[in-house]
C-alpha cells in the first residue's frame, strides 16, 4: 500500500453498513485513505479518526479493496493527505443519521458533513482530481470510487 491508496471496505457485521451498501448499490460501504503503508485516515459518524491497516485485514469482519489513484502527483497526495490529517471533524450521531438521508434523496445541494469519500473526494478537489467529473465531490460514493476510470485495483499488494 501506498501513500494516497484508498481502501474500500465492506463491513461484514454491521447493519449500518448493510443500509450504506443498499442505499448506495454498492458492495462497499466505506472508505479509508493511506497516509502510509500501515496508516490509514478516515471519516466515521463521529468523525476523522487515524486508524492502522491492520484493522481491515480481519477477513472475518471486512471485505476490502485496495485501489490506486491515477494522475496524482506524489506533491499533490503529500498535500491533500496534509489537509486531510489536520482538519477537524467531529458529529453526533444524529447529523451522521441527517446526512445519510440527504444522500439519498439528494435534497441538498451541499451535505451537513462529508461522507466518508465524499471527504476524500472534495479535498481532491483541491488539486483539480475527480473520481467522476460531473458529479458534485460531496455525492461521491464508495462506489463511484470502486468504478471510476481514473483509479486501479491494487488489492493484490495487501498481505
Amino acid at each position: 500500500m501506498r501513500t494516497g491508496d484508498i481502501l474500500l471496505i465492506k463491513s461484514r457485521l454491521d447493519l449500518v453498513g448493510w443500509l450504506i451498501r443498499r442505499g448506495t448499490h454498492s458492495q462497499w460501504n466505506h472508505v479509508a485513505w493511506a497516509i502510509d503503508n500501515q496508516t490509514l485516515v478516515e471519516l466515521k459518524a463521529k468523525g476523522k479518526r487515524i486508524t492502522p491497516l491492520n484493522k481491515y485485514l480481519n477477513r472475518f469482519m471486512y471485505g476490502v479493496k485496495l485501489v490506486r489513484i491515477k494522475y496524482v502527483g506524489v506533491e499533490d497526495f503529500i498535500y491533500c493527505l496534509d489537509i486531510a490529517v489536520n482538519t477537524n471533524h467531529y458529529y453526533s450521531y444524529t447529523s451522521s443519521l441527517v446526512n445519510y438521508i440527504c444522500v439519498q434523496t439528494k435534497i441538498l445541494k451541499k451535505l451537513p458533513r462529508p461522507t466518508c469519500s465524499g471527504f476524500i473526494a472534495t479535498i481532491l478537489d483541491k488539486v483539480d482530481f475527480w473520481f467522476l467529473e460531473k458529479k458534485d465531490p460531496n455525492f461521491i460514493t464508495p462506489a463511484d470510487i470502486s468504478k471510476s476510470d481514473k483509479v486501479e485495483d491494487v488489492s493484490c499488494e495487501l498481505k
